[in-house]
């Protein structure tokens, strides 16, 4: 299901009475079918008040830079509600909803990009939750071995290194879809094949924050794990981190909380799993990136408190195994919208 938004909300003189009150079956059907088909939205224009609830519910929202914004009231209303000045950019562009508020997953330049974008994201996944992940040829060598891996992470835990081009070289031809790269960038989640078959890593990002995870990187990961889980979709845990941060900031945005709909989402998660220590794992944070004891199916044999003296030299790359067969409607669909994890 894909939504094309260029819209300013609803005609007041049309949307009274059972008028309105009916319009609110969109977003209930929208709802009961997260999970089940993929939902798409692509932000090409304006989307104010109600319609702003169509991205919300939607399992991904591309934004057009400059073009389009959503909220859910227009500057008009706050002004005479709140009394602030405030253009429709600064109240809910591109910018603030990619890399603020985190209802956006990706900021595109234009509407060709847009439809690009959506065309892609839609490459990774079936029709519906009965069928499987599309698999596609690949010339790309399974059992190739990447002499680079050795360089690209340190020896020493406290220095940096960029994960996403460790990913770069364990994908098919380093091809990388990433869902909301301006969000919550301590931690990558992302779509990419491998063997020719769609897979979804969530993996510590140790530029940012040293690869800490807080409350924003829980909710990020916590839905990307329920929708690949939704559409069979198997996920790849690249783990480098030093647990979640601490203090009394964090404790009052609910980090416990947050942290908890990580521990929901991937204890739920029924799709194969493969869990790498690429370099330490500690505290909480080993366990909500699918440590041992959330049955990863292959995992690496360190624990939450130690630490390799040294990277692994050589990585063999092996496409992930196929899913078990689908579950039917009634009891395989999971739901994967923005409310169960937002």
């Amino acid at each position: 299901m894909i939504w094309l938004i260029d819209s300013a909300g609803a005609r007041i003189q049309e949307a009274i009475g059972s008028t309105f009150a009916g319009s609110g079956f969109l977003f209930r059907e929208e709802s009961i079918m997260s999970g089940v088909v993929p939902m798409v939205a692509a932000m090409m224009g304006p989307g104010a008040a109600g319609t702003a609830y169509i991205p919300a519910l939607a399992d991904f929202v591309t934004m057009v830079k400059g073009t389009s914004h959503m909220a859910l009231g227009g500057p008009p209303l706050v002004k005479a509600v709140v009394g602030e000045d405030i253009s429709a950019e600064e109240l809910g562009g591109s910018k603030v909803h990619t890399e603020i508020s985190g209802v956006a997953d990706l900021e595109v330049a234009d509407d060709r990009a847009c439809i690009a974008a959506v065309k892609e994201y839609l490459s990774y996944f079936p029709g519906s939750n009965l069928e499987q992940p599309p698999v596609t040829s690949c010339d790309d060598p399974v059992d190739r071995m990447d002499e680079a891996l050795v360089s690209l992470v340190p020896d020493s835990a406290r220095r940096a290194y960029d994960m996403k081009k460790v990913i770069g070289h364990l994908v098919d031809h380093g091809r990388f879809f990433e869902i909301k790269p301006g969000w919550a960038r301590n931690l990558i989640t992302g779509l990419c094949r491998m063997g020719g078959r769609p897979l979804g890593i969530v993996a510590n990002q140790p530029m940012v924050l040293g690869g800490a995870l807080d409350v924003d990187a829980a909710d990020k990961a916590a839905r990307f794990i329920m929708l690949c889980d939704a559409f069979h979709v198997p996920l790849l845990f690249l783990q480098d981190v030093p647990g979640f941060l601490v203090g009394s900031k964090v404790e009052r945005q609910g980090i416990i909380r947050h942290g908890a709909k990580m521990l929901y989402a991937v204890s739920e998660a029924t799709v194969p799993k493969v869990t790498v220590v690429v370099r330490k794992a500690y505290g909480a944070g080993y366990f909500v990136m699918c440590g041992r004891a959330y049955e990863p199916d292959c995992p690496t044999p360190h624990t939450a408190i130690l630490q390799p003296r040294r990277p692994a030299v050589r990585h063999r790359r092996a496409a992930p195994r196929a899913c078990v067969a689908p579950r039917s409607a009634a009891v395989g669909r999971r739901r994967c919208g923005r409310g169960r994890a937002g």
